[in-house]
């Protein structure tokens, strides 16, 4: 006779079926873990906002079945205050403590739920980064917390070369987040967690330091499904077909994206770029490309997320040069569309993309030496078909490590070492 499954309380701030980024990892942590416990998920948002409960009424929701209960943590007044002041009034910096009080109401809730139906482990999963670690360690049962994030610090010569505005605020940034890691909330979460992972190494390696408290590294987004789908046909070869997603901003880095291609141009390398999104910097984008004379490279400013999905299948490879990165998703839903990756040396980006895969430059000599570095490596790639196609079969091969079954998996392993072995494991109600 099967054992019941544990019943295990979740924390996922963001939640959402639709919206990317926290609210996918939400999303799907909960929908792989379903199989393996009786989830109770505390939510904050699922439209973006504080309070907004839409997306919790969407039919893939609802169709999750017995074994999850989601329940909306609504904002109290103090919260909605915090929420009129980020959204009406421009002052987002203000999020953040009412991020810090809602978390207050999600261990009142926590109480209130586990006196009447105890749970056996508490799981704090997001919001990702450190300096909200959230507070239901104080329920006193098993508790995890994890992937943290956002315990690094942004080479500063690099984002001044980027923009001197984003230079000059991760001088600020840095600073800020060397004292929020030494504050007594941070510290005593990270005490306290019986258990702890990191979304990216540099978390991990910074945490040891500071407390001695380490952890596996865990990414916190990770390929959709079972990554077994059949890779697109991604059709002629050349020239080779290169996209950059996202903000175009300083933490993006397109001015280093604008060198490797005028690197790239030089080198009379058979290469496209085409770069999706909008942002502070695009005009200024264009204008250095024009003046730089670059034939190969494209903008597309803003575009539905179809659009974009459309060009990552058509694509070659997936370019990134951002100066601060935790686990983008765009990474996990370019490895579904079979675009080999190329980024810089850190982050999620250092522990997620090997040599079977793609690229990775290293930062250390400078920005002249990481973009020489960038253009030969895309110019090679572009003249060998053999390199692309062997990426190819790696990338094809290698999916179902990034998949979220298996991140599921890992995280399950952490769980099922909390719960009292006197209780049924999760093993005992999974198929083999």
């Amino acid at each position: 006779m099967a054992h019941a499954k544990p019943r295990l309380l979740v924390c996922a701030y963001a939640f959402s079926p639709v919206l990317g980024s926290e609210f996918a990892q939400g999303w799907n942590y909960v929908r792989e873990m379903a199989g393996r416990y009786r989830l109770t998920v505390l939510v904050g948002s699922s439209d973006g906002r504080m309070g907004g409960f839409a997306h919790l009424t969407n039919p893939e929701v609802l169709a999750l079945g017995p074994d999850v209960e989601i329940v909306p943590v609504a904002p109290d007044r103090f919260c909605q205050l915090i929420r009129f002041l980020d959204v009406r009034v421009g002052l987002t910096w203000l999020f953040v403590l009412g991020l810090r009080h809602w978390h207050r109401l999600a261990l009142d809730k926590a109480r209130a739920l586990h006196a009447a139906t105890p749970f056996v482990a508490v799981h704090q999963l997001g919001p990702v980064g450190f300096r909200n670690p959230g507070l239901l360690y104080r329920l006193g049962i098993p508790a995890y917390w994890g992937p943290i994030g956002g315990f690094q610090f942004v080479n500063l010569a690099m984002a001044w070369r980027s923009d001197r505005k984003y230079g000059a605020l991760c001088l600020i940034r840095n600073l800020s987040t060397w004292l929020a890691a030494r504050s007594a909330t941070v510290r005593q979460a990270m005490r306290r967690f019986d258990r702890l992972s990191f979304a990216t190494e540099t978390n991990r390696a910074n945490t040891a330091r500071l407390t001695g408290r380490t952890g596996p590294v865990l990414s916190d987004q990770a390929v959709n499904g079972a990554g077994d789908q059949p890779l697109p046909d991604k059709g002629a070869a050349q020239p080779l077909r290169a996209i950059w997603v996202g903000s175009v901003d300083g933490r993006k880095n397109i001015a280093m994206l604008l060198d490797i291609a005028a690197a790239g141009q030089a080198l009379g390398a058979p290469l496209a770029f085409t770069v999706v999104g909008s942002g502070a910097l695009l005009a200024r984008a264009k204008a250095r490309a024009q003046e730089l004379g670059l034939g190969n490279v494209t903008f597309t400013g803003q575009i539905p997320r179809s659009e974009v999905q459309s060009l990552l299948r058509a694509a070659h490879a997936l370019c990134f040069t951002s100066l601060s990165e935790a686990n983008t998703s765009t990474l996990f839903e370019a490895l579904e569309a079979g675009c080999i990756p190329f980024a810089l040396d850190l982050d999620g980006f250092s522990t997620n993309i090997t040599p079977d895969i793609g690229y990775l430059f290293s930062i250390k000599n400078g920005w002249d030496s990481a973009v020489a570095a960038y253009a030969a490596a895309l110019d090679a790639v572009a003249r060998a078909e053999d390199l692309r196609a062997a990426h190819g079969a790696a990338i094809a091969r290698l999916r179902p490590h990034y998949a979220w079954a298996r991140l599921a998996a890992r995280h399950a392993e952490i769980i099922d070492g909390l719960i009292d072995p006197r209780q049924p494991t999760p093993s005992s109600t999974v198929a083999s």
